[in-house]
């Protein structure tokens, strides 16, 4: 059972088509020109973009962290609403901190107070 079967029938084993080959699957001829995949208990999925992946993991944290910022980015729906939502907000505040109606706290002082709040 050491064949390697590999293309677009494997494709649904590995989830993308073309970027991964099957391991441990076996071709046993049936009748009538047909054929059934006989998989043994060490069946395994090869993922051809391995090398890839090296490669991205290789990158300084910095650059993988933004590279994960893009990719989440690249899966969530834009919500116009939600945007559009949060830059009315961020407009308010702005005004509230310039026409003297709230007052700013220093970064300091708010994690001090964190830390107060977390001690007891």
């Amino acid at each position: 059972m050491a064949s390697i079967a590999m293309g677009r029938a494997w494709d649904h084993a590995a989830g993308e088509a073309g970027n991964a080959c099957v391991v441990g699957a076996r071709i046993v001829p049936e009748s009538g020109g047909r054929a059934r995949v006989d998989l043994s208990p060490e069946f395994f999925v090869v993922d051809r973009n391995a090398a890839l992946a090296d490669q991205l993991l290789a990158l300084p944290s910095r650059d993988r962290a933004r590279l994960a910022e893009l990719l989440l980015a690249s899966l969530e729906d834009s919500d116009v609403d939600a945007d559009s939502a949060w830059d009315s907000e961020i407009a308010q505040r702005a005004r509230d901190l310039n026409n003297g109606s709230v007052d700013s706290i220093s970064g300091d002082a708010v994690y001090a107070e964190v830390e107060r709040r977390l001690r007891k």
